[in-house]
């Protein structure tokens, strides 16, 4: 539960102009909608492979149509979302190296255990 609690606001780590976009569902609720809509006309498909090709035609549609547009504050916003973007994958990489730094000293073992015979 601690777990689930500390990523329910993680929303908040996000500039203030973009946190409506994040924390409403709506862009994913608009597009459920319509293909739920889209799937019902037809109401019956042959198989469960017709019914995923149509639901992947009509993301496709949704994607092209919508895909380039900008949402409220993001553009406002870009600067300090890359600056975000930045500061966690320099940390995740820090970690990452660190950790395989870490396993490759363990599996090679003490350098002074190491004889070296030239």
């Amino acid at each position: 539960m601690c777990k689930a609690k500390d990523n329910i606001f993680t929303f908040l780590d996000f500039p203030v102009s973009i946190r409506p976009s994040i924390y409403t569902n709506n862009i994913s609720e608009n597009f459920n909608k319509q293909l739920k809509r889209r799937t019902k006309v037809k109401e019956q498909f042959p198989s469960d492979v017709a019914l995923e090709k149509a639901a992947y035609c009509y993301a496709s549609e949704y994607n092209a149509r919508f895909g380039k547009r900008i949402h409220t504050g993001f553009k406002f916003a870009q600067f300090q979302i890359a600056k975000l973007f930045e500061e966690v994958y320099e940390y995740e990489t820090a970690t990452r190296d660190r950790d395989l730094e870490e396993k490759d000293s363990s599996l090679m073992g003490d350098d002074e255990s190491l004889d070296l015979v030239s």
